[in-house]
């Protein structure tokens, strides 16, 4: 879903936009903050809303100064809705995510659990555009977040943006010129660079005329009439002569509506082979694809399950088949992407998690251990590090893994989580009376985190 300008949106929000910029010149910043939230919650890649809304929270809060008070009300405030995000963005409650993340960072635009959310929402949504904009204005608050001006090279790197890819990874490897991982990304971004002679910042420039425009309608199937519409269109395009990666991109997004995942798989398989050079954006949409293909058929043997207790004994015996093939699938790919990726901890991360849920910790607590070289996968490298170390009956390590996790500053959710697992490794060393305060601790902040309810209660009776 490409940027919509002033001109490309309804009157209806032409009209809200205007009144919205009249408010904000005024100073009036919370009347221009609802009418700019109010254009997006009807048109998300409203891009000059989006746009001014982001001004209009930075003037408000002068530069993003909130006070350590105001931000942990509202993190509070918060803390149950954004329990409930991953549930949002499963569903593909995309505009719905977003706009739960801007509402929270009209209050904290340093809320780094907001950003994560619309970041994720943006890119799930194949706004690109507006992850990259949020990560951009992170770094304007907060110009040493080393995570995320990774995220934000990776970005760049992928939507062929290769300039400003590599004038940001100079930036990292000036401020930190022994960090191994920014020196493998600006050599990266400078090879991306040097081939890219196309991406999001030409696209713009082509936002008015008419080919744009329908580009822009055509983007994302909104249901399977239009699904079967797109990929006819696609198609026939391909078939014409004008084959090429985005609109294989395109027609496997719209194949993938229509849950005809072989075909998607092979259309994204070919584009791969166009591509004249690594891009991983575009390799993992192979492998979503073909994980998508086996979620379907789960999903349809849990179905079939549902009709009686034959069926569900039959059903069971497939899963499980099906679930093992998809772990083997995922490992294999993800083995494949190291070798392809060396230099890259984000590759390295999804295959120590894969290996983690299959068991295999000594060669997961390698990954891990690479992971945890990049800021941006440090503290989730720490925290499986401390998992993998406590599945072993290393409660001593893991310990010294979870603590080094906690000084990481984590998130409100992940530090439960962290808190909660190290609380089980205390307990295993009998340090009784650190894993009790844990364990209060995590009640006092959360009653129904997981069975702490039962875990303090059953203390309080012993």
């Amino acid at each position: 879903m490409e940027p919509k300008s002033l001109k490309e949106v309804k009157q209806t929000l032409k009209s809200l936009y205007t009144r919205g910029a009249d408010a904000l010149k005024q100073s009036n910043y919370d009347y221009a903050i609802e009418l700019f939230r109010t254009c997006l919650k009807d048109c998300p890649e409203f891009a000059d809303a989006r746009r001014d809304l982001r001004n209009a929270v930075y003037e408000k809060t002068g530069g993003g100064k909130i006070g350590g008070m105001t931000q942990a009300l509202v993190q509070t405030k918060y803390t149950l809705a954004l329990m409930k995000a991953p549930g949002m963005l499963k569903k593909e409650q995309y505009a719905e995510a977003m706009d739960l993340a801007e509402e929270i960072l009209a209050k904290d635009p340093n809320n780094s659990t907001a950003q994560k959310l619309l970041i994720d929402a943006a890119l799930a949504g194949d706004m690109n555009w507006i992850a990259m904009e949020m990560l951009e204005f992170s770094l304007k608050l907060n110009p040493k977040n080393a995570d995320n001006a990774e995220q934000l090279i990776d970005l760049y790197t992928n939507n062929g943006l290769g300039k400003k890819a590599v004038d940001l990874a100079q930036k990292l490897v000036r401020a930190y010129p022994d960090n191994g991982v920014y020196l493998s990304l600006l050599k990266n971004a400078e090879a991306k660079s040097a081939m890219d002679n196309t991406g999001w910042e030409q696209q713009q420039k082509v936002q008015g005329t008419q080919a744009a425009q329908q580009e822009m309608r055509d983007n994302g199937p909104r249901d399977d009439e239009s699904a079967d519409k797109l990929v006819e269109q696609y198609f026939a395009q391909i078939n014409a002569g004008r084959d090429n990666i985005d609109i294989r991109k395109k027609l496997a997004r719209a194949l993938l509506k229509l849950e005809r995942y072989d075909e998607a798989v092979e259309v994204l398989q070919k584009a791969l082979g166009m591509s004249g050079a690594i891009d991983p954006a575009l390799q993992k949409m192979v492998y979503q694809a073909a994980e998508a293909r086996f979620d379907h058929a789960i999903n349809a043997w849990e179905e079939y399950g549902r009709k009686g207790q034959a069926e569900k004994a039959q059903a069971e015996n497939e899963i499980e088949e099906l679930q093992r093939q998809k772990s083997d699938f995922m490992l294999e790919k993800a083995r494949e992407r190291v070798s392809l990726y060396a230099n890259d901890p984000t590759v390295h991360m999804d295959l120590a998690l894969i290996l983690f849920d299959r068991h295999e910790l000594d060669e997961a607590l390698a990954g891990f251990q690479k992971a945890q070289n990049s800021p941006r996968h440090r503290r989730s490298a720490l925290f499986y590090k401390g998992r993998c170390f406590a599945q072993k009956s290393q409660h001593d390590i893991a310990v010294r893994e979870f603590q080094a996790a906690l000084a990481e500053n984590p998130e409100a959710v992940e530090k439960l989580d962290i808190m909660f697992e190290m609380a089980g490794s205390l307990a295993r060393l009998n340090r009784e009376q650190e894993s009790r305060d844990l364990y209060t601790l995590i009640y006092q902040t959360n009653i129904n985190y997981k069975n702490i309810r039962d875990i303090v209660e059953r203390q309080y009776r012993s």
